[in-house]
C-alpha cells in the first residue's frame, strides 16, 4: 500500500509592526544637529561675500503635497555652522525661477545664540513637487557656514505626510515643551519650545481634508449610558448621575478639538482631541458642580476656530442634603471645596482639579 506523502503545512508568522520612516533619509547628513522628525532636508550653506545671497536646495517629494489643497505649508530654519561668524537673513525661495510666498517669523539674533531656538525662521507655500532653493544671506559684513533644515508643517509622526494620525500624535504632545515626556519636536511647528494653540492650526493648514468645505459646526451630548434616566431638566446641555462623565462629540473629520478648563477662562491650554476619520471626538472629565460648563473650541481643517459651551447638570450634587455639596466645618472653613472621597486621579489632566483636600462620607466611583 503507497504511503501517501504528508501535506506541508507553511508556517504562520505574527505580523511585525510597522516601523515609521522619517521625512529625512537615512543616513542623510544631519551637520551635528538633531533634526525634528519632519524635517525633508538638511543642507549646509556658505555666504561667502557680505550681504550677497547664497543658494542651498531642498525637495519636495509628490507625497509631501497635502491631497485636495491647492498649496502645502514648509518652514525653514537656518543658523550658523559650528563657530561659523555668520548671522544668517532668509531672503526668500523660489521653485522654477519664481519667487514662492513666504512668511518670514523669528530672526537669528547672536546674542541669544545659546538657546535651540535661535534661528532665522520663516514659511513657504507650493502646490508642486521637486527641488526649491531657499536664499539666505549674512546680515552685515558677516560671512560663514550656515545650515538649512526644511520641515513639513504639521507631520507630526515623520512620515511624510499630514493625515488623522498626525493628529492623533499632536494630541498627546499638547502643551509640553522641551524635557517634558510628552514633548514632540516635530509638533512644534515654529520651534519656539511650546506646543500651543499656534502649532493645532499650523497642523490644520495642512490637514488632508476628509469632507467638502463646509461651515462651522459641532453636535455635543453625554453618551448615551452615562446620561439621567429620571425626568429631564431645563438645560441646553445633558444630565447625569455619574461624577466622571462622557461626552461624545461631532464636527469636521480632521478637526482638532482644544478644551478649557471649568474656570471659563478660555485660554484652552488643557487638552487637545484628535477627531476620527467620520469627525467624533470624546472625553470623560470630572463633574466638581451641579451645573459644568465645559467648553470646546474647534479647530477645522478648513479655517474655521469656534467655541461650543456644553453644560452639564450633575444631578447626585443638585440632590438635596447631596454629600458632595461643600459645608463649612472648623477644619474647612469657607467655600469651594467638594466633598466625598477624592477621584483617585481620574479624568483628564488639566480640565479640572478637585479642590485639595476633601471630607465627608460621599463616595466618587461609580457616581
Amino acid at each position: 500500500m503507497a504511503v501517501r506523502p504528508r501535506r506541508r503545512i507553511p508556517p504562520r508568522f505574527d505580523a511585525l509592526e510597522t516601523r515609521l520612516a522619517l521625512s529625512l533619509a537615512a543616513g542623510a547628513p544631519t551637520f551635528g544637529l538633531t533634526p525634528p522628525a519632519n524635517t525633508i532636508s538638511l543642507a549646509l550653506g556658505n555666504a561667502t561675500r557680505p550681504a550677497a545671497a547664497s543658494a542651498t536646495t531642498a525637495t519636495i517629494n509628490p507625497i509631501n503635497l497635502t491631497p485636495g489643497r491647492s498649496s502645502t505649508e514648509f518652514g525653514v530654519f537656518v543658523q550658523p555652522y559650528g563657530s561659523s561668524g555668520v548671522v544668517p537673513r532668509i531672503v526668500g525661495v523660489e521653485q522654477n525661477g519664481h519667487q514662492l510666498p513666504v512668511q518670514f517669523g523669528r530672526s537669528y539674533n547672536p546674542h541669544l545664540s545659546s538657546l535651540p531656538s535661535d534661528m532665522s525662521v520663516a514659511f513657504f507655500e507650493t502646490g508642486a513637487a521637486g527641488p526649491v532653493t531657499i536664499l539666505v544671506a549674512g546680515r552685515g559684513l558677516s560671512t560663514g557656514q550656515y545650515t538649512v533644515e526644511t520641515t513639513l508643517v504639521g507631520d507630526v509622526n515623520g512620515d511624510g505626510r499630514v493625515n488623522l494620525a498626525d493628529e492623533q500624535a499632536f494630541a498627546g504632545a499638547y502643551v509640553s515643551k522641551p524635557g517634558d515626556a510628552t514633548y514632540i519636536a516635530a509638533a512644534d511647528y515654529n520651534q519656539n519650545g511650546i506646543i500651543n494653540q499656534n502649532d493645532a492650526l499650523a497642523l490644520e493648514r495642512n490637514m488632508t481634508p476628509y469632507r467638502k468645505p463646509g461651515g462651522p459646526w459641532v453636535a455635543i451630548n453625554v453618551a448615551p449610558n452615562d446620561a439621567w434616566k429620571g425626568s429631564p431638566s431645563t438645560n441646553s446641555g445633558g444630565e447625569t448621575s455619574l461624577k466622571f462623565v462622557t461626552i461624545n462629540g461631532y464636527t469636521t473629520p480632521g478637526s482638532i478639538v482644544l478644551v478649557d478648563s471649568t474656570l471659563g477662562v478660555y485660554n484652552f491650554g488643557s487638552v487637545a482631541l484628535p477627531t476620527d476619520a467620520n469627525g467624533f471626538f470624546t472625553i470623560k472629565p470630572e463633574n466638581t458642580a451641579g451645573i459644568n460648563i465645559y467648553n470646546f473650541k474647534v479647530l477645522d481643517p478648513f479655517g474655521h476656530q469656534y467655541i461650543r459651551s456644553f453644560p452639564v447638570l450633575w444631578q447626585t450634587y443638585a440632590k438635596p442634603n447631596s454629600p458632595y455639596v461643600f459645608r463649612s466645618t472648623k477644619i474647612t472653613l469657607g467655600g469651594g471645596r467638594i466633598t466625598g472621597k477624592p477621584a483617585g486621579g481620574q479624568g483628564i489632566g488639566g480640565i479640572i482639579a478637585s479642590g485639595g483636600s476633601t471630607t465627608g462620607t460621599g463616595t466618587s466611583s461609580g457616581s
